[in-house]
């Protein structure tokens, strides 16, 4: 039985995308991002509260974008 997990994102990108290359034997190119994320609700007394939290997405991302970015 095989699952698949997914994981969507929605923000704006922190900093410019960095290009690295693996240490292992194929000396494979990722990226890494930082992506910030705002959430929003009402609090207890009905007024708009909001927080930003930051993702560093560098093998989460990475292999959506694995081909595209790094060429």
């Amino acid at each position: 039985m095989s699952c698949l997990n997914s994981v969507t994102i929605i923000g704006f990108v922190g900093a410019d995308p960095e290009q690295h290359q693996a240490r292992n034997n194929n000396g494979s190119k990722f990226t890494v991002l930082s992506v910030a994320a705002q959430r929003s609700w009402k609090n207890t007394n009905d007024e708009w509260a909001s927080k930003t939290e930051w993702h560093l997405l560098p093998e989460l991302f990475a292999i959506r974008v694995w081909r595209a970015v790094c060429k």
